[in-house]
């Protein structure tokens, strides 16, 4: 879609496209985007902890309750103030990238939150995810993705948290029958570009670049429609889907309310004041 809005905007600015594998992994990519041997890249929020600590602060547990008050808050109030903290790294932040929920995949049904007491599941890398599954009493055991299916096969773990659609096509659903939709962290990310390159374009160049990187809200769309579409390939292949009353998340919500506070300590940096603006947002979506 980048690449076929700049062609249609006539622009001098023309895409070679790297989108199978050939750049490695997001750890890889992040760097080697920085040096300028890749001019655009997308960015998960958790992939940008390394370098930006306070994206982790995104991937707090029930940051947000709803689609809506993701989009407001993220673009009315963290667009700004993350460009600059992405700016200072080297990188142009062109547009929102989204991911969409996180939530807990398992071998045996999670009816409550103290039934993921003592369970052995999988930690993601990001610190929100630790966070998180040392506050609901998880065995939590920190181990890079490519191990998961085994790791449930051999029974080192018995679940974890994942999305909607690496649960669905990776092989985990076979393994981990149970998906309860907690949707307690919403990942995001960016799509961002070589600072020291875009710079050098041209005004009407960076201009077409801006312009045809695919927009927030039509990456939103694509992947919220995806998602359904990967929960119902899912319940097909014999998973229980199951989702979470609002009573029931707010369980679990005050289980790991602490997990704020120790995220923005951790973190530091401007933590404590995106965190402030991220409730001023909340506050203002809730009043509309």
């Amino acid at each position: 879609m980048f690449a076929g809005n700049l062609a249609r905007a006539g622009s001098a600015v023309t895409l070679k496209l790297l989108t199978r594998g050939e750049l490695g992994s997001e750890e890889q990519i992040l760097p080697a985007t920085r040096r300028g041997r890749v001019q655009l890249a997308g960015f998960t929020s958790s992939g940008l902890e390394a370098l930006i600590p306070e994206f982790g602060l995104l991937l707090a547990p029930f940051l947000f309750d709803s689609f809506d008050e993701v989009d407001f808050v993220l673009d009315r109030y963290l667009a700004m103030p993350f460009a600059k903290l992405c700016e200072r790294q080297g990188l142009v932040m062109l547009t929102w990238y989204d991911e969409g929920w996180r939530n807990l995949y398992s071998k045996r049904p999670l009816p409550s939150p103290s039934a993921a007491e003592g369970l052995q599941l999988r930690a993601l890398q990001a610190r929100a995810s630790r966070a998180f599954l040392a506050a609901v009493g998880a065995d939590m055991i920190p181990m890079p993705f490519p191990e998961v299916v085994p790791g449930l096969q051999t029974g080192l773990i018995e679940g974890g948290e994942i999305g909607a659609y690496m649960y669905a096509v990776s092989g985990v659903a076979t393994e981990a029958a149970h998906y309860t939709l907690t949707r307690h962290a919403y990942s995001t990310g960016i799509i961002a570009a070589n600072k020291d390159w875009f710079d050098r374009l041209t005004d009407h160049e960076r201009a077409d670049v801006r312009s045809s990187a695919p927009s927030a809200e039509i990456s939103r769309q694509l992947m919220r429609e995806a998602a359904e579409m990967d929960l119902a390939r899912a319940r097909g292949r014999g998973a229980v889907v199951r989702d979470v009353a609002d009573h029931e998340r707010r369980q679990w919500a005050d289980m790991v309310s602490s997990t704020h506070e120790e995220l923005i300590s951790v973190i530091g940096g401007e933590a404590r004041d995106i965190y402030k603006l991220i409730q001023r947002g909340r506050q203002a979506f809730q009043a509309r």
